[in-house]
């Protein structure tokens, strides 16, 4: 639950999310397993990102991947490409780099958790990458199908166990304060 709570934080630019962020990762390193730990990387790296920290944040995504990849978890690792492919985007990177995460995320496609909405998102982004005309907007747009396809079995987020407020009806609001 901490660790959705600190992507909704991150997420909705929320002006206390390092602070769910660390508290996650506290609470991970106790309890969490290796998915968990893994995703929370990947918000630092966002985090990271933004701070200027680029190369820092490059070397977490790509560490990232490999280890969502690693403990087959084809969609996260997706989403951490993705987060590179955005990063390689707004630096302006050759082709070359772009094309070598094309190759990057094959392995995604194997994983029997990545339906088919999914691949179809990943098969347009390597679509757009490989004619060059990729865009933040693709990677964006890719990005939010993949999430959105996302099975929900992950134990950090789970809408019904988020309660709303009384009389506001907003879950995302209960859950943040």
């Amino acid at each position: 639950m901490a660790c959705g709570l600190a992507w909704c934080a991150l997420s909705l630019g929320a002006a206390d999310a390092e602070t769910r962020l660390a508290a996650a990762i506290e609470l991970a390193t106790q309890v969490g397993d290796d998915a968990a730990r893994l995703r929370l990387r990947r918000a630092e790296a966002r985090v990271d990102l933004a701070a200027g920290e680029r190369g820092v944040a490059e070397q977490t995504l790509r560490a990232t991947a490999e280890g969502f990849i690693a403990l087959d978890l084809g969609v996260d690792a997706a989403l951490s490409f993705l987060d590179l492919a955005a990063l390689y985007l707004r630096e302006g990177a050759e082709q070359s780099v772009l094309d070598k995460l094309v190759t990057d995320i094959l392995p995604v496609f194997s994983y029997p958790e990545v339906g088919r909405e999914t691949i179809y998102f990943l098969i347009w982004f390597q679509e757009a990458c490989a004619s060059e005309r990729l865009t933040l907007g693709i990677v964006a747009s890719a990005g939010q199908g993949v999430e959105w396809y996302r099975r929900p079995s992950l134990a950090w987020w789970s809408a019904p166990e988020i309660a709303s407020k009384k009389g506001t009806g907003d879950a995302a609001a209960a859950a943040l304060g």
